[in-house]
């Protein structure tokens, strides 16, 4: 029985152990408990003073990934807020970049800062970033790609950024990592949705970044965009991050200190930790690993485009993703992702590659990886005719489906049960 996340449960799925092949992070021992891994790491600093030194006495920008990002926010920010006792101000600023605000889980993230930096008597202050107000933006010029930098005016008020990160893959900007606290994470929509346009080409993929330590990797026009857009936002300022790579029973790695020496090194742990060489098979089983990454089929599909690599051309897919907050998870997303993904396939493709706009670099994905498969079955509490409108077909039993590829074929079936953080590569 092999047991598939979906939601906070699991789905249990006959399937002989000979004729089934797990995609799943390679453990790297049990993992480390996250705030141990957390102080380890603070205490051996990478290319910068330790963080009490920096902060000291200065206005300190402290971003936080918001909640689609299933991390351990509350050891991340115990970590950091306790070396930041003698800082003149902590301001906090949950960097939900367009994503939803006032969701329930970034209400807990701000009740949890405000806790903890309460106990620890820190001057202090948190809000969530607004991509939409154009009054609390700065505009530092333009990217080369004609990208606007426009930043939040509170995150600019500051001597010293730090950022608190899990990096992992990441289907068009490579890896998330630091760098995109600041795009998407406080910029303005406007800043957003040029730079995400840059998603629709084939090289803004996982696996690439212009920090890899492979010189063959390192083109990647989202990320490089991202990158020349901090350069600015942080120039003459010191930025001091941690960061995680996170597995099942911990985390796997962790490391803290200068921004860009810090992530180079975490980059290859991802690779190590979630990157998977598999030869294309003709059924694959992708679950993106449960809530919070199946939240919306929004962010669902991240998983299928990290899997996308694992079945062939005219292959099927068994979608397992239970989007009980439905297909997007603002008006906005729903409009420019799911509505357009609605359309026939090649109008999808054709209009987007006309005209971007923000989100719809979801739906040109989506509509190229459904037009290479001969079908997406899809496991959900979405209605069915939701689904059916979106190129798939819904069902009740995902047994029925496995028992025919077994009936079919004597391939194995491919199990890809944390999609959302494993990049299978061909």
């Amino acid at each position: 029985m092999v047991q598939v996340p979906y939601g906070t449960g699991e789905l249990g799925i006959r399937i002989p152990e000979e004729r089934s092949r797990l995609l799943e992070p390679i453990p790297a021992g049990a993992g480390t408990p996250p705030l141990e891994a957390f102080r380890g790491a603070l205490a051996e600093p990478i290319g910068c003073l330790g963080l009490e030194e920096l902060s000291a006495g200065r206005t300190v920008t402290y971003l936080l990934d918001d909640a689609t990002r299933a991390e351990p926010h509350g050891d991340f920010m115990l970590a950091v807020l306790e070396r930041l006792v003698g800082a003149e101000l902590v301001r906090g600023i949950v960097a939900v970049g367009s994503h939803e605000r006032f969701s329930e889980g970034n209400k807990r993230i701000v009740a949890t800062f405000e806790a903890l930096a309460g106990e620890l008597g820190l001057r202090h202050e948190i809000s969530i970033h607004d991509c939409e107000d154009p009054s609390l933006h700065v505009r530092l010029g333009t990217t080369c790609r004609a990208t606007p930098v426009d930043i939040s005016r509170q995150a600019l008020d500051a001597d010293l950024f730090v950022v608190t990160s899990d990096v992992k893959n990441h289907y068009f900007a490579g890896y998330s990592n630091p760098l995109k606290s600041f795009l998407p994470g406080v910029s303005s929509f406007a800043a957003i949705e040029n730079n995400h346009s840059f998603a629709l080409d084939p090289e803004s993929t996982f696996g690439r970044h212009p920090w890899h330590p492979d010189p063959d990797r390192r083109t990647n026009p989202v990320s490089e965009d991202i990158l020349e857009a901090v350069m600015m936002a942080t120039a003459g300022k010191d930025v001091f991050v941690l960061v995680a790579v996170t597995g099942a029973g911990g985390i796997v790695w962790a490391g803290a200190g200068e921004m860009e020496a810090v992530t180079r090194q975490a980059i290859p742990q991802v690779d190590r930790a979630a990157g998977l060489r598999v030869a294309p098979a003709r059924c694959l089983i992708v679950s993106p690993g449960g809530h919070p990454q199946d939240e919306t089929l929004y962010n669902a599909q991240r998983g299928l485009e990290l899997s996308r690599n694992g079945v062939r051309e005219g292959g099927e897919v068994l979608f397992v993703a239970q989007c009980k907050s439905g297909v997007a998870p603002t008006p906005k997303a729903r409009a420019d992702f799911y509505e357009r993904l609605t359309a026939p396939l090649d109008e999808v493709i054709a209009g987007l590659e006309a005209r971007y706009v923000l989100y719809s670099h979801k739906a040109y994905k989506f509509a190229q990886f459904i037009g290479s498969v001969r079908r997406i079955y899809m496991v959900t509490d979405l209605p069915a005719q939701v689904v059916e409108a979106a190129h798939m077909e819904k069902v009740e039993d995902p047994q029925q489906v496995v028992d025919r590829w077994l009936r079919e074929s004597e391939e194995p079936i491919l199990i890809a049960t944390h999609a959302n953080k494993v990049a299978l590569y061909s």
